[in-house]
């Protein structure tokens, strides 16, 4: 028996020297993310976040299932190795059946800091690579559109270039939310990115069981002058019309050494894990059975199988509720749209009222200008008449000469006056006082016209009788 346990440490050592697997501590995280920083914001180790980027405790949530969004993450701190794999464990999911999109970008490049951009967010005037996970085809690229591609940068537009024939496959990543077999914590994937003697090679675990595909290799994805050790790693997901949610769970960077090919595969979910094979102490029918060290075992792994329970329905909770929170705001954002455009309907409704009572004003103005006009009308004549009929010439002296020069004077006054009114309405502008202007201009016309006939009739009276020479 003894003999059986040095052979199994001596073949773990032996395997170990073989795979000697280094963690680039630096450029690694994985959930949950449980540290926060002296603003109670939580910390993704030295990777830095911005955009619409929300931070889980379970997962990083670079853009919600909501239109014309983009967030990133993007590491601080250089490679600085030759040969590196990383493993990426991420989740493309949403509400939409077929309709979805845009993507999220694995970046390996010089930039130190974000530069933002209109090729998945990031400045598409880049130098390094890109792979890109594209869930949306482009109807001016589709003809050459894959799942996962790769796209060189060389410090142009390289956003020119996705209308190119590029290194790539097609793969199944993405979760329809409204499936019934949904569960966000059993819902993931991994990518496998390996960058080992200047070639690249992407591996895909669709499902996240931990069966990788080989995707592509490629050469020459960086410009000659590219220094590897003084790179950087990031993230970046952008939503437009479509959109989805794009997550990531854990992101494993690893320096290759003598013989390794690429990273170790990820720790899968423990609903899909294989169960570990029983040991010889744990056996009732071996006769090196331990019961006691048997019923620690039990409880270790039950304690185990609680606590990761626990995770699954925290996880499934906190992007349940994100959804509800992301769902609340387009409520919000409808409402607000609708009470703008009711906002404005009133107020056009108001304008358009105003002008209603304006015009019934103006006419009910105007209908009372005439009615007033006609009763002074009305007055005036009377009053004339009244005068006519008490109003009695004596004078003997009036001369035929008078009579002609007073006629010559009262036509020229009420010209002028006409005149002078005519004046002062132009210099004042016209508008409403025109018709008392016209009303005043009657007035006297009649005033003087009947002072005139009556003095004229006057003055035949009296030389009818006799009474002027």
């Amino acid at each position: 028996m003894m003999n059986l346990i040095i052979n199994i440490l001596i073949f773990l050592n032996v395997f170990q020297a073989v795979h000697a697997w280094h963690r680039l501590v630096d450029n690694t995280f994985a959930a949950p993310f449980t540290k926060f920083d002296t603003n109670g914001a939580r910390q993704i180790g030295t990777f830095r976040s911005g955009g619409h980027t929300e931070l889980k405790e379970h997962f990083i949530r670079l853009t919600a299932d909501r239109q014309s969004k983009q967030g990133y993450v993007w590491g601080s701190k250089h490679v600085n190795v030759d040969n590196w794999s990383v493993v990426l464990g991420f989740r493309v999911s949403g509400q939409g059946r077929t309709l979805f999109g845009d993507g999220l970008v694995f970046w390996f490049t010089d930039m130190g800091s974000y530069r933002a951009g209109n090729l998945f967010g990031i400045d598409s005037k880049f130098n390094g690579f890109a792979v890109i996970l594209d869930t949306f085809k482009n109807t001016e690229t589709a003809h050459v559109h894959k799942d996962i591609s790769v796209l060189m940068g060389k410090g142009d537009d390289a956003s020119a270039r996705l209308n190119t024939e590029r290194a790539g496959c097609d793969a199944n990543f993405r979760y329809y939310e409204g499936a019934d077999n949904f569960k966000a914590a059993e819902s993931m994937s991994h990518l496998k990115i390996t960058f080992k003697n200047k070639v690249l090679t992407v591996a895909v675990d669709q499902t996240g069981d931990g069966k990788f595909k080989h995707c592509f290799s490629a050469q020459n994805v960086l410009p000659e002058t590219f220094d590897i050790r003084r790179s950087f790693y990031g993230l970046s997901a952008t939503t437009g019309q479509l959109a989805d949610n794009h997550d990531v769970l854990s992101f494993n960077a690893y320096e290759l050494e003598l013989s390794d090919q690429e990273a170790p595969n990820p720790e899968l979910h423990h609903t899909k894990a294989a169960e570990s094979p029983m040991l010889p102490m744990e056996n009732p029918d071996h006769e090196d059975y331990d019961p006691e060290a048997a019923l620690r075992k039990l409880i270790k792994k039950s304690d185990s199988k609680t606590g990761a329970l626990v995770n699954d329905i925290k996880h499934d909770f906190d992007h349940k509720l994100s959804h509800m929170r992301d769902e609340m705001k387009k409520l919000i954002g409808k409402l607000k749209d609708q009470e703008d455009k009711t906002e404005g309907r009133v107020k056009t409704m108001e304008d358009d009222k105003i002008g209603d009572v304006v015009k019934e004003l103006k006419i009910h103005l105007e209908e009372r200008l005439q009615e007033i006009g006609s009763i002074l009308s009305d007055n005036v004549e009377q009053r004339l008449q009244e005068l006519e009929s008490h109003f009695e010439i004596h004078s003997e002296s009036i001369k035929l000469d008078v009579h002609a020069d007073l006629h010559t004077d009262m036509m020229e006054h009420t010209e002028n006056t006409v005149k002078d009114l005519v004046k002062e309405h132009l210099k004042s502008g016209g508008g409403s006082s025109f018709k008392w202007f016209m009303f005043l201009t009657i007035f006297m016309l009649i005033l003087f016209g009947g002072l005139y006939y009556k003095f004229n009739k006057e003055i035949k009276r009296q030389r009818k009788f006799g009474y002027l020479d």
